[in-house]
């Protein structure tokens, strides 16, 4: 793949996007270029397009309204490709590169602890049918699909090479690690091809753009192997990440039950070089589109290859939901009033559902008890009896039986735990001084991995202000 040499994207999803849109800004890759991108969903395109006419960023992604503008002039958001790169790249005697980011989901219909990859093989069978002699797939894949990958890339034909570059996004953050990215790993068969592939991502960097101009000249760490190696990298780092945050829960209750404080335990733990507790905290599990369905693909492999199957981090995340659930239900026996749960994503700084634990607690809590939860997507949360999603509370009883924040606390969030008799904060967001309030206001506070040390000096809190704190106005 040449400097400023055309390129095709397919897929306009947080992946995509960003990716099209640096390359044809020359953010990575060298230079600006031309790029088609190719999303078949014309709602997706309409909905980009009406945010970047509205001066909102595109799918959520901040900074990704800035790239696009950066890249406007060269990017073309399409949905025919049949129509669209014949006649724009179709002079090409060489062919053209694509970049396939479509999505690999749990496989439902067959096994969903395995992931499907129809929709890529499909994305591979047509650009290889127009004309691509290069297919870098981006997506997330099984090293079970390598062969059907292969004869997809191959095609009726000479075909095209087929590369894995596997991206290592984060929900929220994927304009910013595509411009600077921790690593690029790339798995090829042909191993200078795949060297050409690490230099296309990396970062180019442009001293009059806004977006992180002092990475400029910042060379990110490269390996090129194999196409199974680099396959399941993406599925073990995904896996290792679940298992890290069951770690950190499985800490914290351990901390809780004799008196400690996670927070400091993590601190101690991370002072050895070999263990990083950077970002870790205790929470319900991990949810979302990536960690759950690449863990269990990944597990499957293993299970498939021995008999051994690393299912902790599912099993911290049933546990710890049935924790509140069931501590929610006893306290219920005895006064049956509504419960509240701020905030449904995956995780507390995300609003996506999917595959929420959050979501998961709500459900759970709605088979027995009339119960209402706050998010800001209510339209994506499959609803059960008794669960009332909303984006807000314009009214709500007098007093809560229990709330559970799943979020950071924001808008009317505080005012709502304040009407509730006990409160669980399973991700430990709330500062000392926040569960002070509470514990002043008569409730009962239970943050997940705070024992008798953290609560001791939260109690402090309390004691030096409750004259500024009365009844935890």
């Amino acid at each position: 793949m040449q400097d400023s040499e055309p390129v095709v994207v397919v897929g306009a999803g947080f992946v995509g996007l960003p990716l099209a849109a640096a390359l044809a800004a020359g953010r990575i890759g060298g230079g600006r270029r031309r790029v088609v991108l190719l999303e078949r969903s014309g709602e997706r395109l309409d909905s980009i397009r009406m945010a970047m006419v509205e001066k909102r960023e595109p799918l959520g992604e901040p900074g990704l309204r800035q790239l696009m503008s950066e890249a406007y002039n060269d990017l073309d958001l399409e949905s025919d490709a049949a129509s669209v790169i014949p006649s724009t790249l179709g002079a090409m005697s060489r062919g053209f590169v694509a970049f396939v980011c479509v999505g690999t989901p749990p496989d439902l219909e067959h096994s969903p602890t395995r992931l499907d990859h129809s929709v890529l093989l499909e994305a591979i069978r047509e650009v290889v049918r127009l004309g691509a002699r290069m297919v870098i797939v981006r997506s997330t894949i099984s090293p079970i699909a390598l062969p059907f990958l292969r004869a997809a890339a191959l095609g009726d034909g000479a075909g095209a090479f087929l590369i894995l570059a596997p991206e290592f996004l984060r929900e929220g953050h994927a304009v910013e690690d595509v411009l600077r990215p921790s690593r690029i790993i790339v798995g090829a068969d042909d191993l200078a091809l795949g060297e050409l592939v690490v230099r296309a991502l990396q970062p180019t960097g442009d001293r009059d753009s806004p977006l992180w101009p002092e990475r400029s000249s910042y060379n990110v760490p490269g390996l090129v192997t194999d196409l199974a190696s680099a396959s399941i990298a993406k599925l073990a780092a995904n896996a290792l990440l679940a298992e890290r945050a069951a770690w950190a829960t499985r800490t914290a209750w351990v901390a809780e039950a004799y008196g400690g404080d996670a927070a400091e335990v993590y601190r101690a733990v991370g002072l050895d070089p070999r263990l990083s507790t950077v970002g870790v905290g205790p929470g319900l599990g991990v949810g979302g589109p990536c960690l759950p369905k690449d863990s269990r693909e990944f597990g499957q492999l293993a299970d498939d290859a021995s008999d051994w199957l690393p299912s902790g981090a599912s099993g911290i995340r049933r546990l710890a939901i049935r924790f509140i659930v069931d501590e929610i239900r006893r306290i219920g026996s005895l006064e049956p009033t509504p419960v509240v749960v701020i905030g449904l994503g995956f995780k507390p700084d995300s609003s996506d559902p999917r595959e929420s634990p959050a979501a998961e607690l709500a459900r759970d809590l709605a088979k027995t008890i009339e119960t209402w939860a706050i998010s800001d997507e209510p339209e994506r949360v499959a609803l059960v009896d008794r669960l009332h999603v909303v984006s807000e509370l314009d009214e709500y009883p007098p007093s809560w039986m229990a709330a559970v924040l799943c979020r950071r606390p924001r808008g009317t969030d505080f005012e709502i735990l304040l009407a509730a008799r006990t409160v669980f904060d399973p991700y430990a967001l709330l500062s000392i001084e926040q569960a002070g309030i509470l514990l002043a206001g008569g409730a009962t506070y239970r943050g997940t991995g705070r024992g008798e040390a953290w609560m001791k000096r939260a109690q402090a809190w309390v004691a030096e202000n409750r004259a500024r704190v009365g009844k935890g106005s």
